[in-house]
């Protein structure tokens, strides 16, 4: 699974993000397409070195919200 240990962001329009853990690089890459298929983000940007890691992986993942007035609404 996945382990997030920290959600960072400033303002909604700017990046957010998520530092978590991931038990294996198929765990972390369908995390990922559980964002984009979420509608909800866009940018979603995964450094390449932890692509290279195959277990146990530590990452911070950056987005962007496609629509910043939507955290307004939940807030």
């Amino acid at each position: 699974g996945i382990t997030v240990s920290k959600i960072q962001f400033s303002s909604p329009q700017s990046p957010v993000t998520i530092m978590f853990h991931a038990v294996s690089v198929d765990v972390l890459l369908q995390y990922k397409r559980t964002l984009e298929q979420s509608g909800m983000f866009q940018e979603i940007k995964i450094p390449f070195s932890a692509l290279s890691q195959r277990e146990n992986i530590t990452v911070t993942l950056s987005l962007l919200l496609k629509d910043p007035a939507t955290v307004k609404r939940h807030l």
